[in-house]
């Protein structure tokens, strides 16, 4: 993976467009129905995905400045916030994915993206590199896109050789690879998988 975080702001932007298109043509049923994620409603997925990108703004910032910033304010408040979020109506999903990838974008482009600190502490897999962050988006988006039981799958032309622990998502779906990379699926009725060089992201 490239350590120039700017090298995948492209991917991230183009996997947002995506979700976004997506996100316009659900409606408040589908919103309400169940996604691939047990016990999370698509509403709870999009809700997340809002969050997430607050996080990795907050993490950018704090590789900026060196200042201490959690990803969230506490798993709690994580929790919490994407269940209030998760009922919302299609327009302010819309609204809410538009703006927090706004700013995540700006965060990348900015000073931020540039980390003149240490690399920012995430909640389960400790210190990351402005170039990892992105890369955290970029997964979030596609994963999570999956997870909406759309019938979606990330572009094929975007895989990579990879290194690293093996996949753990999801793992009920058959035909999952055993590999030493880390796989995100791509879709649930003709399993395909991307590789990416990296680790797993923080959620």
């Amino acid at each position: 993976m490239t350590s120039d975080p700017l090298r995948l702001t492209g991917e991230v932007d183009d996997a947002t467009a995506r979700l976004l298109r997506t996100t316009a043509g659900l409606d408040e049923s589908s919103l309400a129905a169940a996604s691939l994620l047990p016990g999370w409603t698509r509403g709870h997925v999009l809700a997340h995905l809002a969050r997430n990108a607050d996080g990795f703004v907050n993490l950018l910032t704090a590789a900026r400045t060196g200042e201490t910033i959690p990803m969230y304010a506490s798993p709690a408040a994580r929790s919490s916030d994407i269940e209030a979020g998760a009922s919302r109506p299609q327009a302010a999903h819309l609204d809410d994915l538009r703006r927090t990838a706004d700013r995540f974008a700006e965060a990348v482009g900015g000073d931020a993206g540039r980390g003149v600190g240490a690399p920012p502490s995430t909640p389960r897999r400790g210190p990351w590199s402005a170039a990892y962050l992105v890369w955290g988006r970029l997964r979030e988006v596609e994963v999570h896109h999956v997870d909406l039981a759309v019938e979606y799958r990330p572009p094929t032309g975007r895989r990579r050789s990879a290194t690293g622990s093996c996949a753990r998502w999801p793992p009920a779906w058959p035909g999952a690879p055993t590999c030493r990379s880390w796989c995100c699926a791509a879709t649930a009725g003709s399993t395909t998988w991307l590789s990416v060089t990296a680790p797993p992201p923080p959620r």
